[in-house]
This record gives C-alpha cells, structure tokens and sequence, in this order.
C-alpha cells in the first residue's frame, strides 16, 4: 500500500507548529520528509508518529497537562514523564 503524504502546512496545523518547524525537524532528522520534485511531503506514519512520541506543540502541552494534573492530585510522577 503506498504511503499517504501530507503538505508541509498540513503536517504543521495537525502538530500545532509552524511550517518552518517542520521544516527545521526535517532537517535535524526527528521528521522524515519526502521530496517529489520541488514539492516536499510528510509521511502520515510520520505525522501519527510525531503525535505519539512528543514531536510538536501538542505534545509539549500533552506533557505539561499531565504534569499539572499530577501535580494537583497529590501524586508523583516517574523521572522522564
């Protein structure tokens, strides 16, 4: 089955970060990026990726979100959450 690909401004409203930032990930190699001719594509299994492991503005506010939740709870959280 042939990978689905997403533009650059697509990949960034659905990570809730700047096109540049998608650009910047690409480059640093924490986002595969695809160029078909002068366009360049992400991935879908990249952007699900990215929303799973902490690629993005959402996951930043997922992670302080949980810390504050924790925080209010009265419960510790493990080194690296």
């Amino acid at each position: 089955m042939a990978a689905q690909l997403r533009t650059m401004a697509d990949a960034a409203e659905r990570l809730c970060v700047s096109k540049d930032t998608i650009r910047r990930l690409g480059l640093q190699g924490d986002l595969r990026l695809v160029r078909i001719g002068g366009r360049v594509l992400v991935p879908e299994s990249e952007i699900e990726r990215a929303c799973e492991f902490g690629v993005g503005g959402r996951a930043k506010y997922r992670k302080r979100s949980t810390i504050l939740a924790a925080r209010t709870q009265g419960t510790e959280l493990a080194a690296g959450n």
